[in-house]
């Protein structure tokens, strides 16, 4: 069906051969495994016509597989790809991962609210503060100080090291 569907003739040998197997096709192969990765996102298992295209996915990696094209991901992908279909066995395809689940209303994540409303308002707050308070500091005591660090001071005041 895939070599009537490809070609309009007779296919040759290696024509029929790579339409009786499309998952061996690098570009198809890709975009299975962007299909398999996302079902995985979900918690689901995922549709994986061969068990080397789920280990190439997972060593090309899932977030450059679902974050990029495959213009951009070709030659790792081939690369990957062929580098699996050489091993010939290949482990079984495991179940995805329980993802965690999101943090609730817990004193650890209003301690973090707290802490970074804290933070923010102490950035807001250094307006119209001395910003080279840091270095007038290491100019007036230079005694303990590494040569960079004076040196750096100086820049920052605007003096000549």
């Amino acid at each position: 069906q895939n070599s009537r569907r490809m070609y309009d003739w007779p296919p040759s040998l290696t024509e029929f051969l790579r339409a009786c197997r499309p998952y061996l096709e690098p570009d198809v192969a890709f975009f299975e495994a962007v299909r398999g990765m996302q079902a995985r996102e979900r918690g689901e298992r995922g549709e994986w016509s061969h068990p080397a295209i789920f280990h190439a996915a997972a060593a090309v990696g899932r977030f450059d597989l679902l974050n990029q094209a495959y213009q951009q991901m070709e030659g790792r992908w081939k690369k990957a790809l062929n580098a699996q279909l050489a091993l010939g066995a290949w482990p079984d395809i495991p179940d995805p991962a329980p993802a965690l689940p999101a943090p609730s209303g817990s004193a650890q994540t209003e301690q973090g609210t707290k802490a970074m409303r804290e933070m923010a308002q102490r950035a807001i707050s250094r307006k119209g503060r001395d910003h080279k308070a840091w270095a007038k500091g290491i100019m007036a005591n230079p005694k303990g100080r590494s040569p960079a660090i004076v040196r750096m001071a100086q820049a920052a005041m605007g003096a000549q090291a």
